[in-house]
Protein backbone atom coordinates (compact mmCIF):
# COMPACT_ATOMS: atom_id res chain seq x y z
CA UNK A 1 0.00 0.00 0.00
CA UNK A 2 1.03 3.62 -1.03
CA UNK A 3 -0.43 5.11 2.13
CA UNK A 4 -2.61 4.95 4.85
CA UNK A 5 -5.70 6.11 3.30
CA UNK A 6 -5.24 3.15 1.39
CA UNK A 7 -5.21 0.99 4.25
CA UNK A 8 -8.29 2.88 5.90
CA UNK A 9 -9.95 1.87 2.88
CA UNK A 10 -9.33 -1.75 3.72
CA UNK A 11 -10.12 -1.87 7.28
CA UNK A 12 -13.63 -0.11 6.51
CA UNK A 13 -13.67 -3.35 3.75
CA UNK A 14 -13.02 -5.77 6.30
CA UNK A 15 -15.49 -4.18 8.89
CA UNK A 16 -16.18 -6.19 12.64
CA UNK A 17 -18.98 -7.52 14.59
CA UNK A 18 -20.45 -10.86 12.92
CA UNK A 19 -23.92 -11.25 13.20
CA UNK A 20 -26.52 -13.50 12.11
CA UNK A 21 -29.15 -10.71 10.92
CA UNK A 22 -29.66 -7.12 12.10
CA UNK A 23 -27.87 -3.95 11.14
CA UNK A 24 -28.86 -2.21 15.07
CA UNK A 25 -29.02 1.44 14.06
CA UNK A 26 -31.72 0.16 11.67
CA UNK A 27 -33.63 -2.42 13.22
CA UNK A 28 -35.75 0.16 15.56
CA UNK A 29 -36.80 2.66 12.83
CA UNK A 30 -40.53 2.80 12.09
CA UNK A 31 -39.70 4.38 8.19
CA UNK A 32 -37.55 1.31 7.25
CA UNK A 33 -40.58 -1.24 7.99
CA UNK A 34 -39.12 -3.52 5.01
CA UNK A 35 -35.49 -3.57 6.73
CA UNK A 36 -37.07 -4.55 9.84
CA UNK A 37 -38.60 -7.53 8.87
CA UNK A 38 -34.94 -9.15 9.30
CA UNK A 39 -34.79 -8.33 13.14
CA UNK A 40 -38.74 -9.51 13.58
CA UNK A 41 -41.20 -10.07 10.75
CA UNK A 42 -44.19 -8.20 13.09
CA UNK A 43 -42.83 -4.89 11.91
CA UNK A 44 -43.60 -4.51 8.83
CA UNK A 45 -47.34 -4.15 10.18
CA UNK A 46 -46.10 -1.30 11.92
CA UNK A 47 -44.60 1.11 9.53
CA UNK A 48 -46.31 3.98 9.11
CA UNK A 49 -46.42 3.56 4.91
CA UNK A 50 -49.45 1.99 3.02
CA UNK A 51 -46.39 0.61 0.52
CA UNK A 52 -42.57 0.19 0.84
CA UNK A 53 -39.80 -0.79 -1.36
CA UNK A 54 -36.30 -1.59 -0.46
CA UNK A 55 -33.71 -1.12 -3.39
CA UNK A 56 -31.11 -2.54 -1.60
CA UNK A 57 -28.53 -3.02 1.32
CA UNK A 58 -25.34 -4.88 2.31
CA UNK A 59 -23.33 -5.22 5.53
CA UNK A 60 -19.42 -6.16 5.69
CA UNK A 61 -17.90 -7.36 9.09
CA UNK A 62 -14.84 -8.56 9.98
CA UNK A 63 -13.09 -9.50 13.23
CA UNK A 64 -9.89 -11.07 14.79
CA UNK A 65 -7.92 -11.59 18.40
CA UNK A 66 -4.40 -11.75 16.21
CA UNK A 67 -3.45 -8.77 13.72
CA UNK A 68 -3.83 -4.96 15.15
CA UNK A 69 -3.63 -1.85 13.12
CA UNK A 70 -1.99 0.34 15.56
CA UNK A 71 -1.17 4.05 13.88
CA UNK A 72 0.33 6.84 15.83
CA UNK A 73 -3.02 9.07 15.46
CA UNK A 74 -6.47 8.16 15.26
CA UNK A 75 -8.83 7.99 12.24
CA UNK A 76 -10.56 11.40 13.58
CA UNK A 77 -7.19 13.43 13.43
CA UNK A 78 -7.13 11.67 9.88
CA UNK A 79 -9.84 13.33 8.79
CA UNK A 80 -9.39 16.27 10.52
CA UNK A 81 -5.74 16.97 9.11
CA UNK A 82 -4.17 16.61 12.48
CA UNK A 83 -1.85 13.87 11.86
CA UNK A 84 2.40 14.42 12.83
CA UNK A 85 3.51 15.95 9.71
CA UNK A 86 6.93 13.59 10.54
CA UNK A 87 4.71 11.37 8.84
CA UNK A 88 3.66 12.38 5.86
CA UNK A 89 6.12 12.45 2.32
CA UNK A 90 6.83 15.64 0.57
CA UNK A 91 3.08 15.44 -0.92
CA UNK A 92 1.56 15.70 2.24
CA UNK A 93 0.28 12.10 2.13
CA UNK A 94 0.37 9.81 4.57
CA UNK A 95 3.01 6.88 4.49
CA UNK A 96 2.44 3.61 5.67
CA UNK A 97 4.63 2.02 7.89
CA UNK A 98 4.54 -1.89 8.33
CA UNK A 99 4.98 -2.04 11.72
CA UNK A 100 1.48 -0.49 12.65
CA UNK A 101 0.15 -3.58 11.82
CA UNK A 102 0.76 -5.48 15.30
CA UNK A 103 0.44 -9.43 16.20
CA UNK A 104 -1.10 -10.07 18.92
CA UNK A 105 1.99 -13.65 19.58
CA UNK A 106 0.91 -14.65 23.22
CA UNK A 107 -2.01 -15.75 21.75
CA UNK A 108 -2.40 -19.42 22.53
CA UNK A 109 -5.54 -20.16 20.38
CA UNK A 110 -6.53 -17.70 17.22
CA UNK A 111 -9.69 -16.36 16.01
CA UNK A 112 -11.01 -14.77 12.70
CA UNK A 113 -14.64 -14.24 11.65
CA UNK A 114 -16.15 -12.06 8.62
CA UNK A 115 -19.16 -11.79 7.17
CA UNK A 116 -20.70 -9.88 3.64
CA UNK A 117 -24.30 -9.75 3.69
CA UNK A 118 -26.29 -8.52 0.75
CA UNK A 119 -29.91 -7.54 0.81
CA UNK A 120 -31.89 -7.68 -2.54
CA UNK A 121 -34.60 -5.96 -3.61
CA UNK A 122 -37.70 -5.77 -1.14
CA UNK A 123 -41.63 -4.66 -1.25
CA UNK A 124 -44.58 -4.67 1.89
CA UNK A 125 -47.84 -3.68 1.41
CA UNK A 126 -50.33 -3.12 3.82
CA UNK A 127 -53.74 -4.30 3.55
CA UNK A 128 -56.04 -2.52 5.86
CA UNK A 129 -55.23 -1.60 9.10
CA UNK A 130 -54.45 -4.73 10.29
CA UNK A 131 -52.57 -6.91 7.62
CA UNK A 132 -49.58 -6.36 5.65
CA UNK A 133 -47.23 -8.91 3.38
CA UNK A 134 -43.86 -8.43 2.13
CA UNK A 135 -41.44 -10.16 0.07
CA UNK A 136 -37.67 -9.99 0.34
CA UNK A 137 -34.35 -11.71 -0.58
CA UNK A 138 -30.55 -11.55 0.33
CA UNK A 139 -27.31 -13.73 0.01
CA UNK A 140 -25.13 -14.03 3.03
CA UNK A 141 -21.35 -15.02 3.22
CA UNK A 142 -19.28 -16.18 6.17
CA UNK A 143 -15.89 -17.40 7.59
CA UNK A 144 -15.16 -18.69 10.66
CA UNK A 145 -11.98 -20.17 12.28
CA UNK A 146 -11.56 -20.91 15.99
CA UNK A 147 -9.01 -22.06 18.41
CA UNK A 148 -6.05 -21.80 15.49
CA UNK A 149 -2.51 -22.11 16.30
CA UNK A 150 -1.44 -17.99 15.48
CA UNK A 151 1.72 -19.57 13.64
CA UNK A 152 -0.49 -20.53 11.08
CA UNK A 153 -1.44 -17.20 10.81
CA UNK A 154 2.49 -16.23 10.66
CA UNK A 155 2.60 -18.37 7.69
CA UNK A 156 -0.28 -17.19 5.62
CA UNK A 157 1.30 -13.68 6.02
CA UNK A 158 4.85 -14.75 5.21
CA UNK A 159 3.36 -16.12 1.86
CA UNK A 160 1.67 -13.05 1.06
CA UNK A 161 4.59 -11.04 1.16
CA UNK A 162 6.84 -13.30 -0.82
CA UNK A 163 9.04 -14.61 2.78
CA UNK A 164 10.42 -17.93 3.32
CA UNK A 165 10.09 -17.75 7.30
CA UNK A 166 9.55 -21.16 9.12
CA UNK A 167 6.48 -21.54 11.08
CA UNK A 168 5.69 -24.54 13.28
CA UNK A 169 1.60 -24.81 13.55
CA UNK A 170 0.14 -27.18 16.37
CA UNK A 171 -3.65 -27.57 15.45
CA UNK A 172 -5.39 -29.41 18.48
CA UNK A 173 -8.84 -30.89 18.89
CA UNK A 174 -10.35 -27.46 18.95
CA UNK A 175 -9.91 -26.76 15.41
CA UNK A 176 -12.26 -25.29 13.44
CA UNK A 177 -12.60 -23.54 10.19
CA UNK A 178 -16.32 -23.17 8.63
CA UNK A 179 -17.21 -21.32 5.68
CA UNK A 180 -20.70 -20.79 4.10
CA UNK A 181 -23.03 -19.13 1.63
CA UNK A 182 -26.46 -19.10 0.70
CA UNK A 183 -28.98 -17.46 -0.68
CA UNK A 184 -32.49 -16.65 0.82
CA UNK A 185 -36.22 -15.92 -1.01
CA UNK A 186 -38.82 -14.76 1.84
CA UNK A 187 -42.18 -14.19 1.86
CA UNK A 188 -43.68 -12.75 5.27
CA UNK A 189 -47.22 -11.88 6.60
CA UNK A 190 -47.95 -10.22 9.70
CA UNK A 191 -51.42 -8.92 11.27
CA UNK A 192 -52.64 -7.16 13.81
CA UNK A 193 -55.18 -8.98 16.17
CA UNK A 194 -55.75 -6.82 18.92
CA UNK A 195 -55.52 -2.94 18.53
CA UNK A 196 -57.26 -0.69 20.78
CA UNK A 197 -56.73 2.47 22.52
CA UNK A 198 -54.66 0.77 25.67
CA UNK A 199 -52.98 -2.45 23.60
CA UNK A 200 -52.04 -3.37 19.98
CA UNK A 201 -50.64 -7.43 19.33
CA UNK A 202 -48.81 -7.67 16.35
CA UNK A 203 -47.69 -11.05 14.70
CA UNK A 204 -45.58 -11.88 12.12
CA UNK A 205 -44.15 -14.74 10.11
CA UNK A 206 -41.55 -15.88 7.46
CA UNK A 207 -41.27 -18.68 5.90
CA UNK A 208 -37.71 -19.48 3.70
CA UNK A 209 -36.36 -21.13 0.97
CA UNK A 210 -32.69 -21.06 1.22
CA UNK A 211 -30.29 -22.34 -1.95
CA UNK A 212 -26.71 -23.32 -0.59
CA UNK A 213 -23.94 -21.80 -2.44
CA UNK A 214 -20.95 -23.22 -1.09
CA UNK A 215 -20.00 -25.06 1.63
CA UNK A 216 -16.47 -25.69 3.51
CA UNK A 217 -15.32 -27.01 6.77
CA UNK A 218 -12.20 -27.93 8.25
CA UNK A 219 -11.60 -30.24 11.39
CA UNK A 220 -8.47 -31.27 13.45
CA UNK A 221 -8.43 -33.96 16.40
CA UNK A 222 -4.63 -33.38 16.20
CA UNK A 223 -2.35 -32.28 13.99
CA UNK A 224 1.41 -30.55 13.71
CA UNK A 225 3.03 -29.34 11.02
CA UNK A 226 6.33 -27.11 9.72
CA UNK A 227 5.90 -24.48 6.83
CA UNK A 228 8.86 -23.18 5.26
CA UNK A 229 7.00 -20.24 3.99
CA UNK A 230 6.44 -21.06 0.08
CA UNK A 231 9.18 -23.20 -0.40
CA UNK A 232 8.26 -26.47 1.82
CA UNK A 233 5.39 -28.22 4.05
CA UNK A 234 6.52 -31.24 6.76
CA UNK A 235 3.37 -32.97 8.40
CA UNK A 236 4.78 -34.37 11.22
CA UNK A 237 1.30 -36.12 12.46
CA UNK A 238 -2.15 -35.51 11.48
CA UNK A 239 -5.51 -36.16 12.30
CA UNK A 240 -7.73 -34.04 9.62
CA UNK A 241 -11.38 -33.81 8.02
CA UNK A 242 -12.07 -31.39 5.23
CA UNK A 243 -16.13 -31.54 4.05
CA UNK A 244 -16.27 -29.28 1.11
CA UNK A 245 -19.30 -28.59 -1.94
CA UNK A 246 -16.74 -28.01 -4.54
CA UNK A 247 -12.75 -27.62 -4.55
CA UNK A 248 -13.69 -23.94 -5.05
CA UNK A 249 -16.01 -23.57 -2.41
CA UNK A 250 -13.91 -21.71 0.51
CA UNK A 251 -11.89 -19.21 -2.28
CA UNK A 252 -15.11 -18.29 -3.81
CA UNK A 253 -16.68 -17.64 -0.56
CA UNK A 254 -13.65 -15.84 0.96
CA UNK A 255 -13.33 -13.96 -1.91
CA UNK A 256 -17.25 -12.18 -2.16
CA UNK A 257 -16.14 -11.38 1.80
CA UNK A 258 -13.31 -9.61 0.21
CA UNK A 259 -15.18 -7.84 -2.46
CA UNK A 260 -18.72 -7.92 -0.27
CA UNK A 261 -20.40 -9.05 -3.68
CA UNK A 262 -22.56 -12.32 -4.10
CA UNK A 263 -20.79 -15.10 -4.85
CA UNK A 264 -21.68 -17.11 -8.42
CA UNK A 265 -25.26 -18.50 -8.49
CA UNK A 266 -24.45 -20.38 -11.02
CA UNK A 267 -23.78 -23.52 -9.28
CA UNK A 268 -26.27 -24.06 -6.14
CA UNK A 269 -25.61 -26.99 -4.00
CA UNK A 270 -28.16 -27.59 -1.68
CA UNK A 271 -31.91 -26.47 -0.61
CA UNK A 272 -33.45 -25.65 2.53
CA UNK A 273 -36.43 -24.35 4.72
CA UNK A 274 -36.47 -21.65 7.20
CA UNK A 275 -38.60 -20.21 9.38
CA UNK A 276 -38.61 -16.42 11.90
CA UNK A 277 -41.55 -15.74 13.82
CA UNK A 278 -42.32 -12.51 15.57
CA UNK A 279 -44.30 -10.90 18.14
CA UNK A 280 -44.84 -7.04 18.71
CA UNK A 281 -46.50 -5.52 22.26
CA UNK A 282 -47.41 -1.91 21.96
CA UNK A 283 -49.02 0.13 25.43
CA UNK A 284 -49.08 3.19 27.68
CA UNK A 285 -50.95 5.97 25.34
CA UNK A 286 -49.21 9.53 25.00
CA UNK A 287 -50.39 11.73 26.39
CA UNK A 288 -50.39 14.48 23.46
CA UNK A 289 -54.11 14.75 21.83
CA UNK A 290 -52.49 14.78 18.29
CA UNK A 291 -51.56 10.89 18.93
CA UNK A 292 -55.09 9.95 20.30
CA UNK A 293 -56.74 11.41 16.88
CA UNK A 294 -55.51 8.89 15.29
CA UNK A 295 -54.94 6.04 16.84
CA UNK A 296 -57.44 4.21 15.44
CA UNK A 297 -57.04 5.62 11.78
CA UNK A 298 -54.91 3.86 9.08
CA UNK A 299 -51.11 4.14 8.98
CA UNK A 300 -49.72 7.62 8.68
CA UNK A 301 -46.37 9.58 9.64
CA UNK A 302 -45.88 9.38 13.33
CA UNK A 303 -49.18 7.75 13.62
CA UNK A 304 -48.06 5.44 16.62
CA UNK A 305 -49.19 6.71 20.28
CA UNK A 306 -47.81 4.40 22.00
CA UNK A 307 -44.84 4.84 24.44
CA UNK A 308 -44.06 1.50 25.21
CA UNK A 309 -43.25 -1.37 22.70
CA UNK A 310 -42.03 -4.63 23.14
CA UNK A 311 -41.26 -7.16 20.69
CA UNK A 312 -39.40 -11.01 20.60
CA UNK A 313 -38.38 -13.17 18.01
CA UNK A 314 -36.51 -16.30 16.78
CA UNK A 315 -34.98 -16.14 13.40
CA UNK A 316 -33.19 -19.13 11.35
CA UNK A 317 -34.82 -21.82 12.34
CA UNK A 318 -34.62 -24.57 9.52
CA UNK A 319 -31.55 -25.61 7.96
CA UNK A 320 -30.00 -26.24 4.90
CA UNK A 321 -29.11 -29.51 2.90
CA UNK A 322 -26.18 -30.50 1.06
CA UNK A 323 -26.98 -33.59 -1.46
CA UNK A 324 -24.45 -36.25 -2.19
CA UNK A 325 -22.24 -34.22 -3.43
CA UNK A 326 -20.38 -33.03 -0.53
CA UNK A 327 -17.14 -34.07 -0.39
CA UNK A 328 -15.24 -35.90 2.60
CA UNK A 329 -11.27 -36.15 2.77
CA UNK A 330 -9.77 -37.86 5.89
CA UNK A 331 -6.04 -37.42 6.19
CA UNK A 332 -3.96 -38.96 9.10
CA UNK A 333 -0.37 -39.90 9.64
CA UNK A 334 2.46 -40.64 12.32
CA UNK A 335 5.42 -40.03 10.33
CA UNK A 336 7.01 -36.84 9.13
CA UNK A 337 6.52 -36.32 5.12
CA UNK A 338 7.49 -33.19 3.51
CA UNK A 339 6.33 -31.49 0.51
CA UNK A 340 8.08 -29.12 -1.76
CA UNK A 341 6.37 -26.47 -3.56
CA UNK A 342 6.47 -25.94 -6.83
CA UNK A 343 6.68 -22.21 -8.23
CA UNK A 344 4.00 -22.96 -10.58
CA UNK A 345 1.65 -23.76 -7.78
CA UNK A 346 1.94 -20.11 -6.39
CA UNK A 347 1.67 -18.67 -9.62
CA UNK A 348 -1.67 -20.55 -10.77
CA UNK A 349 -2.80 -19.59 -7.29
CA UNK A 350 -2.18 -15.89 -7.43
CA UNK A 351 -4.21 -15.91 -10.46
CA UNK A 352 -7.37 -17.57 -8.96
CA UNK A 353 -6.93 -21.15 -9.86
CA UNK A 354 -6.91 -24.07 -7.90
CA UNK A 355 -3.82 -25.49 -8.10
CA UNK A 356 -2.97 -25.30 -4.04
CA UNK A 357 -5.97 -27.67 -3.67
CA UNK A 358 -4.97 -30.16 -6.08
CA UNK A 359 -1.26 -30.34 -5.41
CA UNK A 360 -2.24 -30.57 -1.25
CA UNK A 361 -4.57 -33.52 -2.90
CA UNK A 362 -2.12 -35.19 -4.94
CA UNK A 363 0.57 -34.87 -1.64
CA UNK A 364 -2.16 -36.79 0.32
CA UNK A 365 -2.89 -39.34 -2.07
CA UNK A 366 0.88 -40.62 -2.20
CA UNK A 367 2.51 -39.78 1.05
CA UNK A 368 -0.34 -39.82 4.06
CA UNK A 369 -3.42 -42.34 4.99
CA UNK A 370 -6.00 -40.82 2.46
CA UNK A 371 -9.70 -41.36 2.46
CA UNK A 372 -12.15 -39.92 0.10
CA UNK A 373 -16.29 -40.08 0.41
CA UNK A 374 -19.44 -38.28 -0.18
CA UNK A 375 -22.33 -37.81 2.09
CA UNK A 376 -25.30 -36.26 2.38
CA UNK A 377 -25.39 -33.14 5.27
CA UNK A 378 -28.01 -30.91 6.52
CA UNK A 379 -26.55 -27.61 7.77
CA UNK A 380 -28.36 -25.83 11.02
CA UNK A 381 -28.83 -22.27 10.14
CA UNK A 382 -27.36 -19.80 13.44
CA UNK A 383 -30.81 -19.67 15.06
CA UNK A 384 -30.87 -16.25 17.29
CA UNK A 385 -33.49 -14.95 19.50
CA UNK A 386 -34.08 -11.02 19.82
CA UNK A 387 -35.72 -9.20 22.65
CA UNK A 388 -36.52 -5.68 21.64
CA UNK A 389 -37.79 -2.72 23.67
CA UNK A 390 -38.26 0.78 22.91
CA UNK A 391 -39.77 3.55 25.11
CA UNK A 392 -40.63 6.77 23.57
CA UNK A 393 -39.79 9.93 25.24
CA UNK A 394 -41.99 12.40 23.08
CA UNK A 395 -43.03 12.59 19.21
CA UNK A 396 -38.91 12.55 18.32
CA UNK A 397 -36.87 11.14 21.02
CA UNK A 398 -36.80 7.56 21.63
CA UNK A 399 -34.89 5.12 23.19
CA UNK A 400 -34.32 1.25 22.22
CA UNK A 401 -32.84 -1.79 23.84
CA UNK A 402 -31.71 -5.48 22.36
CA UNK A 403 -30.81 -8.40 23.41
CA UNK A 404 -29.31 -10.44 20.59
CA UNK A 405 -28.43 -14.34 21.07
CA UNK A 406 -26.73 -16.71 18.97
CA UNK A 407 -27.81 -20.50 19.73
CA UNK A 408 -24.54 -21.47 17.73
CA UNK A 409 -21.77 -19.35 19.53
CA UNK A 410 -22.68 -17.31 22.37
CA UNK A 411 -19.25 -14.93 21.32
CA UNK A 412 -21.61 -13.64 18.72
CA UNK A 413 -24.40 -12.76 20.78
CA UNK A 414 -24.46 -8.99 22.47
CA UNK A 415 -26.73 -6.25 23.95
CA UNK A 416 -27.44 -3.18 22.84
CA UNK A 417 -28.61 0.08 23.77
CA UNK A 418 -30.14 2.65 20.92
CA UNK A 419 -31.06 6.13 21.78
CA UNK A 420 -32.16 8.53 18.68
CA UNK A 421 -34.20 10.99 17.14
CA UNK A 422 -36.75 9.85 14.68
CA UNK A 423 -38.60 11.97 12.00
CA UNK A 424 -40.27 11.36 8.39
CA UNK A 425 -37.13 13.12 6.72
CA UNK A 426 -34.30 12.83 9.34
CA UNK A 427 -32.88 10.10 11.78
CA UNK A 428 -29.73 9.95 14.13
CA UNK A 429 -29.07 6.95 16.58
CA UNK A 430 -26.00 6.30 18.80
CA UNK A 431 -25.69 1.79 19.39
CA UNK A 432 -24.00 1.66 22.30
CA UNK A 433 -23.46 -2.40 22.40
CA UNK A 434 -21.62 -4.72 24.80
CA UNK A 435 -20.73 -7.70 22.10
CA UNK A 436 -18.47 -10.65 21.32
CA UNK A 437 -20.03 -12.41 24.33
CA UNK A 438 -21.13 -9.33 26.39
CA UNK A 439 -17.21 -8.86 27.09
CA UNK A 440 -16.70 -5.96 24.07
CA UNK A 441 -18.21 -2.00 24.84
CA UNK A 442 -18.73 0.05 22.29
CA UNK A 443 -20.49 2.79 20.66
CA UNK A 444 -21.18 3.61 17.03
CA UNK A 445 -23.31 5.67 14.94
CA UNK A 446 -26.50 6.02 12.61
CA UNK A 447 -28.19 7.89 10.25
CA UNK A 448 -30.94 7.96 7.40
CA UNK A 449 -31.26 11.06 5.52
CA UNK A 450 -35.12 10.38 3.72
CA UNK A 451 -34.65 6.94 2.02
CA UNK A 452 -30.90 6.78 2.43
CA UNK A 453 -29.34 5.56 5.73
CA UNK A 454 -25.89 4.39 6.77
CA UNK A 455 -24.98 3.22 10.06
CA UNK A 456 -21.99 1.26 11.96
CA UNK A 457 -22.00 -0.11 15.98
CA UNK A 458 -18.58 0.79 16.40
CA UNK A 459 -18.00 4.38 14.72
CA UNK A 460 -17.27 6.41 17.67
CA UNK A 461 -15.31 3.66 19.05
CA UNK A 462 -12.88 3.28 16.31
CA UNK A 463 -12.83 7.11 15.24
CA UNK A 464 -11.17 7.97 18.68
CA UNK A 465 -9.02 4.85 18.89
CA UNK A 466 -5.31 4.27 17.67
CA UNK A 467 -5.66 0.50 17.99
CA UNK A 468 -7.81 -1.24 15.82
CA UNK A 469 -9.17 -5.16 15.19
CA UNK A 470 -12.58 -4.42 13.43
CA UNK A 471 -15.21 -2.43 12.32
CA UNK A 472 -18.58 -2.60 10.67
CA UNK A 473 -20.25 -0.56 7.97
CA UNK A 474 -23.82 -0.77 6.82
CA UNK A 475 -25.62 0.87 4.20
CA UNK A 476 -29.14 0.40 2.27
CA UNK A 477 -31.76 2.42 0.15
CA UNK A 478 -34.91 2.23 1.24
CA UNK A 479 -38.88 4.52 0.54
CA UNK A 480 -42.20 4.55 0.98
CA UNK A 481 -45.59 6.16 0.05
CA UNK A 482 -48.93 6.45 1.08
CA UNK A 483 -52.51 6.22 -0.22
CA UNK A 484 -55.24 7.85 -0.20
CA UNK A 485 -56.45 11.41 1.21
CA UNK A 486 -57.24 10.48 4.62
CA UNK A 487 -53.28 9.11 5.06
CA UNK A 488 -52.13 12.21 3.29
CA UNK A 489 -54.68 14.29 5.77
CA UNK A 490 -52.84 12.42 8.67
CA UNK A 491 -49.72 13.04 7.36
CA UNK A 492 -50.03 16.84 8.18
CA UNK A 493 -49.95 16.04 11.94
Amino acid sequence: MKNLRNLWLLVLAYPGLLRSQGFTGADFSQYLGISSVYANPAWIVATPYAKQAQLGAFGLGFSNNYWALEAPFTPWQWLTGGVDPSLKNAQGKIVWRPEWLTRNNQLQAADLMAQAEVRGPSYAKQLGTRLAWSTQTRTRSYLQIRDTDPALFRWAESVARSQSSSSTASLGSNFHLQSSAWQEWAGTLAAAPVSNGSLRIRLGATAKMYMGLGYAEAKSQGTRMQFFGRDSLTVYNSDMTWTFSSPQALQSITGSIVSGTRPSLGSISGLGLGLDLGAVFEFGRMGDAKWKAVVDGKPSFGANPYRFQLALSVLDFGGLRYGSDLSTIQISNSQAKTLVWDTAVWTALAQGQNALFDELESFARRELNYQNSTESRTVRMPATWVLQGNYRINRWLQLGAQWRHNSAAVGLSSIQLVPRFESKWLELGVPMSLHSGYRDLAAGGFVRLGPLWLGSDRLFSSLFQTSKSDLDVYMGLSWGWKLGSDNAKKAKD
